[in-house]
C-alpha cells in the first residue's frame, strides 16, 4: 500500500511540475511573438514612413514634419497593389493633416480589405482624431457612415469602440 501511495504521489508530482512549465511556456511564447510582431512593423514603418505612436501624448512628443509628397505617397500606396506598403501607408496617414488624410481613409475603411485595411484605417481615423482633433465631426461622421452604411458587421464594433474612444478623448 505504500508503495501505491509513493508511485501516486510521484505521479502527482510529475504531472504538476510538467504543467506548471508548460503554461510558463504558452504565456511567455504569445508575448515573445507579439514583441516581434511589433518590432518587425515598426521596421517596415519606419522605411517607408516616420514611426508612429499609438497614444496621443506620445504622438505629439514624436511629431515628425509630413511634407506634401509624404501624403502624395501615402495616398498613392494606400490603395496600391502592395499589402506591405498599403498597411504602411494607411497607418502613416494618421500623421497627415485631416483634410488630406480623411478622404483616402474614408474610402480604404470603406471599400478596402476587410482583414487587414479597414481595420488599419479604423486605427488611423481614431489617432487622427486623437491627434489633430475633429472640430467638425468629420472623422466621427466617416466612422458612423462605415457602421451604418459598411458591409462588414464584425467591424462594426470596432468602429463604435473607435467613436467612444475619440468622444472620451477630445472632452479631456
Amino acid at each position: 500500500m505504500k508503495l501505491r501511495a509513493s508511485i501516486l504521489l510521484v505521479v502527482i508530482a510529475t504531472v504538476t511540475i510538467a504543467g506548471f512549465s508548460f503554461w510558463d511556456h504558452d504565456v511567455e511564447e504569445p508575448a515573445r511573438v507579439a514583441e516581434l510582431a511589433a518590432e518587425q512593423h515598426t521596421a517596415s514603418a519606419s522605411a517607408s514612413a516616420p514611426a508612429l505612436a499609438r497614444s496621443p501624448v506620445l504622438a505629439a512628443e514624436a511629431a515628425v514634419p509630413v511634407s506634401a509628397q509624404d501624403v502624395e505617397r501615402w495616398t498613392t500606396e494606400a490603395t496600391g497593389g502592395d499589402a506591405g506598403k498599403r498597411a504602411a501607408a494607411i497607418t502613416a496617414l494618421a500623421q497627415a493633416p485631416v483634410a488630406q488624410a480623411l478622404p483616402i481613409l474614408r474610402r480604404v475603411l470603406m471599400n478596402g480589405e476587410s482583414s487587414a485595411d479597414r481595420p488599419l484605417a479604423l486605427q488611423s481615423l481614431r489617432d487622427l482624431a486623437l491627434n489633430h482633433g475633429d472640430p467638425e465631426s468629420a472623422i466621427r461622421n466617416a466612422i458612423r457612415e462605415a457602421i451604418y452604411h459598411g458591409d462588414d458587421q464584425t467591424m462594426a464594433a470596432d468602429a463604435q469602440e473607435a467613436l467612444d474612444v475619440i468622444e472620451e478623448g477630445l472632452m479631456k
